[in-house]
């Protein structure tokens, strides 16, 4: 997969393409139904396949979080397919650009000639470019019907609405797999090791973390699953692995979410949190089993 970081410079291609233009910054089922129809189009006029995005959302707050880092967000691109990204900052000098402007220079700079899109894509200034114009410019114009789940639109904002109230279970049926967090496994306090339950502790300020609470989990080490029970507070998360003995530190994990066990709970004294633990151990145990 090539990345484009600079959207201004022209480039060398061989083949038109077509384009999708958003932030993609959960890449749910939605985006995903939309990326692989995009990529039938692709194949069957010969062109090449782009996905216009960005480092940030245009839509971010500011003390907002994001769901998917970039990295991350690349590498499911680049799984489902697409041959082309280009990112970009979300400057001053881009989100000024007319929509025709705009259109003119990803047709000179990178051969886009087709567009497929959302039905209510917009895009330029002040959101002023729509699908009429890029017909009415020339371009091919594929549109894809607004997904929805439960009878509902799938969005980001709802993703974390779902993931802010500790629904898992809602939130993967919307992305299309599971939410996770990745972090590098840092040196904690160690109290989980003197009531015999050891975790693998992660900070990560960059992503957006659910309810606090105790989650059902699956935490990748290298190449290897486990399942895992979780609690996340308000900045680490530590996953306890079951039947799992190696615990050590400065290497990355990655914990997918699965399902909610309990909210966060005050304890008295450490045999009232070990007895929780053990409860929650039995409830993993047989979610495992299950599943």
């Amino acid at each position: 997969m090539n990345i484009y970081n600079d959207f201004f410079k022209p480039k060398e291609y061989k083949r038109n393409g077509i384009v999708s233009i958003g932030a993609f910054e959960t890449l749910h089922i939605g985006h995903q139904k939309l990326l692989l129809n995009m990529l039938d189009i692709a194949k069957k006029n010969n062109w090449e396949s782009y996905v216009f995005t960005f480092t940030e959302s245009p839509k971010k707050l500011s003390n907002d979080k994001n769901i998917l880092e970039i990295t991350d967000k690349l590498a499911m691109l680049e799984k489902l397919g697409i041959q082309n990204i280009i990112l970009c900052d979300f400057s001053k000098e881009l989100k000024e650009l007319s929509p025709t402007v705009f259109s003119k220079m990803l047709n000179k700079n990178f051969g886009i000639v087709s567009y497929y899109e959302g039905e209510d894509f917009h895009f330029g200034i002040n959101k002023s470019g729509n699908l009429k114009l890029l017909q009415d410019e020339g371009f091919t114009v594929f549109t894809e019907e607004t997904f929805k789940f439960d009878g509902k639109k799938v969005s980001t904002s709802e993703i974390k609405k779902y993931i802010r109230n500790g629904s898992i279970t809602e939130v993967n049926n919307r992305l299309g797999y599971n939410y996770f967090i990745k972090g590098i496994v840092t040196k904690g306090k160690q109290m989980g090791r003197t009531i015999g339950f050891p975790t693998m502790n992660i900070q990560n300020s960059n992503v957006f973390y659910p309810k606090t609470g105790s989650y059902f989990t699956v935490t990748e080490v290298g190449n290897n699953k486990y399942p895992s029970m979780t609690f996340v507070s308000k900045s680490i998360i530590e996953t306890h692995l079951i039947d799992y003995e190696n615990y050590a530190y400065g290497f990355p994990i990655r914990v997918d979410f699965l399902q909610k066990i309990r909210d966060n709970k005050l304890f008295n004294s450490f045999d009232e949190l070990k007895e929780q633990l053990k409860i929650d151990l039995d409830m993993a145990k047989k979610y495992f089993r299950q599943s």
